[in-house]
């Protein structure tokens, strides 16, 4: 039985914020491994419940500061 990790990316988070696919990148995996702070950023806010607009938002700000 084999263990299922994924390494994520700004450029694979970025990838499906744009297509609306963020559930189909955590679904499914046993250990994330983050590769950059944006991407852990993202899943937190993934996990509050916000919309993708509203994580683009997040990160626009974050970036401006």
């Amino acid at each position: 039985m084999g263990f299922n990790k994924r390494f994520i990316s700004e450029n694979l988070t970025v990838k499906h914020l744009e297509e609306n696919t963020l559930s189909k990148l955590y679904d499914r995996v046993d250990a994330f491994i983050f590769l950059d702070k944006i991407s852990s950023f993202v899943r937190e806010l993934y996990l509050q419940g916000l919309s993708n607009s509203e994580i683009i938002n997040k990160i626009e700000e974050t970036k401006t500061k």
